[in-house]
Formats: C-alpha cells, structure tokens, sequence
C-alpha cells in the first residue's frame, strides 16, 4: 500500500487553475506595484481575440450582477502576461526578482497543458488536423512559454540551469510548431514547491522595498484570469480531459487495490470502503468541473464525451467494424479512456425503461457471462460483450429496489449512483466512473467475484455465534447486587 496521498487527490484541472491564478495575480499585482499604469474600463471597451485577459474578481462579479461597467470603476485593462512580464523586467528601480515558486506554478501549468495535447495527438494519427486543434485547444502554452522566458532576466542565477528553463527556451515546444509525443514528464526533473498563497510571494529585490511590500499586500485586488467565448469551449475541453485524467488515476489506484485482495494482500473492508469512498471523490470532481464553468446542471455525457473523442478526429463513435458491432471497437484506448462502454450500455438500457414497469429479461437473453475467461486477452468486441451480459444480469436487483422504493438500511456508492441514474435517467461522468470500477473488479477477480460476499456471510455468522456464546456464558451467572431486570436490558 502507498505511504503516501495519491497525487490525484489534488485534481489536474484544480491545480493548474491555481496554478494560474497565482500567475496572474503575481503578475498583475507586481506590475501594479512598479508603477504600472491603471485604465478606466469602459462599457464599450473591446478586447484583440486571441489575448489573455486579466481582470479583478470584483469586476467579474459586478459584470455578472449588472451586466455593465462604469468608467468611474478604476479597474485594471484587459493585457496580456508577456506585457505585464516585460514591463516588470524593465523595472529597475529596484529590479524585481522573480519567487522561485512561480516557476514551479509555471511548470505545472504548462505540463498540464502539454500532457492534454499529447495525449490527443499520440491517439490520432492525422498530423495535420491534431495540429490545428492543439493550436487552439492548448494557445495558453505559448502565453505561458513566452512569460517565462521573458521573466528569465530576473531570475536568480542558480534557476537559469534548471531544465523548466531550457524547455521553456526550446522553440520545438513553441504553441505552432509539431507538439512531441513523450512530454508527460517534461518537467519532472522540476523541484515542486508546496503551493502557497499568491499575495505572499511578494518580490524581494530590496530591503528598502520589503516593508511597503508588506504594507501593501492587504490592498491588493485578487485577479484571475478570463477567456473569450471560443477560447472558453476549449478550456471546457481542457478541464473536462483532466477530470477523465484524474478518474482514470483514481480508476488505476482501485484497480490496484483490488489486484491486492485478489493476491490476500489487503481485506475486504479496506478495498470496499477506498472504493466507495473514490466514487464518492468522483462525485466531488465532477461538481467542481460543473462550478468551473457555471453549468446550473451537468453537461449532457454523452454529448461531451463524443465531442472529445471527436478531437482525435479519427475517432467517429457512429463507425462500426462489423454491421452487428455495438460501438466502434477501432480504438479501445479512446473509448476506455472516456468510459464510452459503459455510456452505450446505460444508455441502452434507458430505452427499455418505462414509468411504473419494471423490466423483465430471460436468462442469458444477451448471452452467457463467463467469468473464467481473461479479459484483457479478449477482442474488444468480446470485451463488450462480456460486460453487456454482466451488467444486465446486475441491472434488475437495483431497477426493482428503485421500482418499490426500497429503503437499505446501507447502501454503497456503486448501487446508490445505478439508483440515482434509474430515477433521474441521466448518466452524469461519476455514474459511467462507478459502472465501470464495478466492471473492472469483475474482471479482476473473475469466478472469485462471489468470494467477498461469501467473506461477509462468514464475518456476520461468526459475529453471530460469538454473541450466542457470551449470552450462553452469561445467562446462568449470577453477580451479586445485580438486578435480574437489567438482563432483560442487556
């Protein structure tokens, strides 16, 4: 068992949006500070496309409530990261030195986005129109290059060596040129630090400085950064890749931990409870993607996920290898990745669903589940198959709980969501995510699926003989000064 938090508790998309709002804020408030000049924001004011926006939180909330800004509102201009950059660089008076933390926040936002790229581009295999969505899907990668290299001037001399600057200076990882397949681990020769405040990494280039830096810190505006609309579906893009990034790491560490079970290194309380409580953290993942972008109710799944494995452009979720396919089996990664079997499945099974009737299926109408067979050594039409056959056997127990209203006195994430789905009929990320964990314990365990609830049985009836001794040891003792009324509480 790891001794260690996993990483993916943190969440990619959680961490480079803070990453990145450290940036800014680093940025807007250090160029404030060296004498950067303040513009009064106009409601007519119109932004060059293509520009990163910075723009205080208090005037995005008063853009959402009134819909119109003042020109009395002394609010910072909409500019771009490389000019606030340059302008802090050209300051010297004293000259600013650049927190070495800031570099860590660069070099994971940039990783972030540069693994998002990667992995598109390393499952299609059209050059050509991989490149030109990655321009688009990741244009922050050349903001956040080019801030970096322009920050590189006041640095501190022992960070010029490190290999996040050297990357950041090679033109082969500029936002237009061909994007390399192997960047998951770019810049893991990078020393992260702990993420801290943004107000506190305040520059420290002089002592005369220090104490107004300290003074003026409680008066700084928080900033973030801001999207234009089109920029914005693709950030939406960006965020909902790591959200499937992160649940396919949760979705590894519970196969992992199965695979213990399974090898008698870990109990059955330990691997049930992790696995309930990492739905329930997908759950969480996926109310944060929703609040990212304000959504008032999560995207349509099915909508997203095929307009995602649509930038792999090669991907078309309608082809079919054999006219009796259920899905596209061309690319099993694409559809793994994105829990695509699942969705056909759930969403099939929604179509036979009809208010105040409860579904009935014979015995093995879809076939014969066969758990001795080795999944992974399958066809990924036999891989469907096998999971279609074993999730309808599954299905029926929690439609009739759902059908009469069946209160359980407990009940584990995997049957709550299946149930959630049948009363709602819509399949939201953390859905698919459950269905497919309670598919991939059955492909690890095979025949021996049964075992656990075998282990429980046999838990409750030795719970249940222990208690029968200790009431037969007990009921013939007499203590003295003990009321016998008080057996009957006992």
């Amino acid at each position: 068992m790891p001794s260690s938090l996993p990483d993916f508790l943190s969440g990619r998309y959680r961490q480079y949006k803070a990453d990145t709002q450290r940036i800014a804020a680093w940025l807007a408030s250090t160029a404030e500070r060296c004498g950067y000049a303040l513009a009064r924001s106009t409601p007519d004011a119109e932004v060059e496309e293509g520009n990163t926006l910075v723009k205080t939180r208090k005037q995005k909330k008063k853009q959402k409530q009134e819909q119109v800004r003042t020109n009395k509102e002394l609010t910072k201009e909409d500019r771009d990261f490389t000019e606030l950059a340059n302008y802090i660089v050209a300051f010297d008076r004293p000259p600013v030195e650049v927190p070495s933390n800031l570099f860590s926040a660069f070099g994971r936002a940039i990783g972030a986005r540069k693994r998002c790229a990667s992995w598109f581009q390393k499952q299609a295999k059209s050059d050509d129109t991989v490149r030109e969505s990655n321009r688009m899907h990741s244009y922050f990668i050349g903001v956040l290059e080019k801030t970096l290299v322009a920050l590189r001037p006041r640095c501190a001399p022992e960070r010029l060596e490190d290999p996040l600057m050297k990357a950041a200076q090679d033109q082969s990882l500029s936002s237009e040129a061909p994007l390399p397949i192997e960047l998951s681990n770019m810049f893991s020769a990078l020393e992260l630090e702990e993420p801290s405040d943004p107000m506190q990494e305040m520059p420290t280039a002089a002592k005369a400085q220090s104490e107004r830096s300290k003074s003026a810190k409680q008066n700084i505006a928080l900033y973030e950064v801001e999207f234009e609309a089109e920029i914005l579906q693709q950030e939406m893009f960006f965020a909902a890749y790591c959200l499937f990034a992160d649940l396919n790491d949760i979705r590894t560490y519970i196969k992992g931990l199965w695979t213990e079970y399974d090898e008698g290194k870990v109990n059955l309380i330990t691997a049930s409870v992790t696995t309930h409580t990492a739905i329930e953290l997908a759950r969480r993942n996926q109310a944060d993607f929703d609040k990212s972008f304000e959504l008032e109710h999560a995207m349509d799944t099915s909508v997203l996920v095929q307009q995602l494995a649509a930038l792999v452009h090669v991907y078309n979720p309608g082809q079919r290898l054999a006219p009796t396919d259920d899905a596209n089996f061309s690319m099993p990664e694409v559809t793994d990745f994105f829990f695509m079997a699942p969705l056909f499945m759930l969403e099939a099974y929604t179509r036979v669903l009809e208010d105040g009737k409860l579904p009935v299926f014979r015995p093995e109408t879809f076939g014969k589940y066969n758990a001795r067979l080795q999944w992974s050594q399958l066809h990924p039409r036999q891989q469907f198959q096998q999971d279609k056959v074993l999730l309808l056997e599954y299905l029926p127990d929690p439609t009739a709980l759902q059908h009469f209203n069946v209160t359980m006195p407990a009940e584990d994430a995997i049957t709550e969501t299946t149930r959630q789905f049948l009363k709602e009929k819509t399949l939201p990320i953390h859905t698919l995510f459950a269905t497919q964990v309670f598919l991939d314990i059955h492909h690890i365990l095979g025949p021996r699926a049964t075992y656990g609830f075998k282990e429980l049985q046999g838990g409750a009836a030795q719970i249940k003989v222990t208690v029968m001794k200790t009431q037969k040891f007990h009921e013939k003792l007499k203590v003295q000064n003990w009321n016998s009324h008080n057996d009957q509480i006992v």
